[in-house]
């Protein structure tokens, strides 16, 4: 019996796709705009984009930095505290490192709320519109909720960030919700 489950075990090991084996790399919002225009036309004029990004630049959201007590004219752009909500990916493999080398990735872009897109990205792509969910989800796709807003939108973030009613249509005036959420 115990050279059986050895055996089970290992032939289960080596039967995961390798790519699977390592986490996904983040594509970039670039990536999403083939199949997505309308959401990348409404994110590129709306807050949740680059601007969250701008918002740790020297200068940038003073009165609200000058408030929480932090220097106005200081660059918080390399921060930990702050790319983890200003940067999409920040501190996770693939994800933002900075500025001149991940510039895709700075702000709020499409995989900050639906996780990092390789893997399913690739299906979507493949399969275009004749893909389950469940599959994507399988694939890494997160399905934004409550808790995907309230990572970043909490009370006392200095650059502006309030709580958020993931359901309500303030909160998606320019991401509206599909379906039941």
């Amino acid at each position: 019996m115990f050279t059986l489950t050895i055996l089970f075990t290992g032939i289960c090991f080596f039967s995961v796709s390798p790519s699977y084996a390592k986490p996904p790399k983040y594509m970039g919002y670039k990536s999403c705009v083939g199949c997505h225009d309308k959401q990348y036309k409404s994110w590129k004029d709306g807050t949740m984009n680059l601007n969250a990004f701008k918002a740790l630049m020297p200068g940038k959201r003073a009165e609200a930095k000058e408030e929480a007590g932090l220097d106005p004219k200081k660059d918080y752009t390399s921060e930990p505290e702050c790319l983890k909500c200003h940067a999409t990916g920040y501190g996770k493999p693939g994800g933002f490192t900075t500025y001149r080398k991940t510039r895709d990735l700075a702000g709020i872009t499409c995989e900050f709320c639906h996780g990092s897109g390789e893997y399913y990205w690739k299906t979507m792509a493949k399969e275009r519109h004749f893909y389950d969910q469940i599959d994507l989800i399988y694939k890494g796709l997160t399905v934004p909720d409550q808790s995907t807003c309230d990572k970043c939108h909490v009370e006392g973030c200095p650059t502006g960030s309030d709580e958020i009613d993931f359901d309500s249509e303030a909160a998606h005036e320019n991401f509206p919700l599909k379906g039941e959420h």
